[in-house]
Parts: C-alpha cells; structure tokens; sequence
C-alpha cells in the first residue's frame, strides 16, 4: 500500500495537481492504515468472471449491452456483508468496510495468493474500543411531510 501511495502522489506532482489532492490521497492513506492494527482483517470479493442476470442476456444476445455491469454482483457483496457485519455485532464485534485502500493496491489478489477472484473490499473485524450510546432517532413525523 505504501508503494501504491506513493505512486499516487507522484503522480499527482508530476500533473501539477493541487495540493489538496495529495491531501486527500495522504488522508485516505491513515484512515486505510488502522486496518493492519485490526485482530482480523478479510478480503471479500467475487468470483472473476461472474455472471449476473443482464451478463447472461447479454451473452444469449436478448439485449444489446450488459446494461449492469458489476453492479449486480457488488449489490450481492453488499448484502452478504450486512449479514456479516450484524452477526459480528451480536457477537460483540467491531466491523469496518473498507474499500479506499484498493485504490493504493494495483492487484491485491495476486500478492494475496489468490486466483481466479476479483477483491471488493476488505473488512476489519475486532472488539472496539469504545462503545457509545446508539444516536436518538428522530420521529418518523419529523423526517416526512405530506403535501
């Protein structure tokens, strides 16, 4: 990741981009860092390749474009993670997704080991450090208003 930041921000020099992207870059950098200080961290990703529904129509010629893309996939990613992370929470875990340090990974896969997988995301899992009280919730009247 480090490289990769690196990279990031030669490049951005060598652009003559304004500081406040290689700001951003070097934020986006400590807010990834945590993630190696993290008891357990996964990588979640999907199978190269995939298939959804508009890819197999694509590919069986009923429409002309595969007019969703990844897009199907990452929904299901999304929704795999949201029983993932609620089963953490009863357990008393601490979760985060984390997809910024992707942008400082060229191929996270292959440093990884894996074949055949294409990395979504990383999640860091542990016990937190602080537990604050839940946020008060505005009425549902406050939030809607019929006209």
């Amino acid at each position: 990741m480090a490289k990769g930041r690196d990279d990031l921000l030669r490049q951005a020099a060598t652009k003559n981009k304004p500081k406040k992207i290689r700001n951003i870059i070097n934020a986006y950098w400590r807010f990834s860092r945590f993630m190696f200080d993290a008891p357990a961290l996964f990588a979640v990703g999907v199978v190269s390749g995939g298939k959804g529904f508009s890819k197999k129509l694509f590919e069986a010629e009923v429409i002309p474009s595969d007019i969703r893309g990844d897009t199907d996939l990452d929904i299901t990613v999304g929704l795999a993670l949201k029983g993932f992370i609620l089963k953490g929470h009863e357990l008393g875990l601490g979760t985060c997704v984390l997809t910024g340090p992707l942008t400082f990974l060229t191929c996270p896969e292959t440093f990884m080991g894996v074949e055949g997988i294409c990395v979504k995301c990383f999640v860091s899992a542990g016990f937190p450090d602080e537990n604050p009280e839940p946020v008060e919730r505005k009425p549902f009247e406050a939030l809607y208003l019929e006209i």
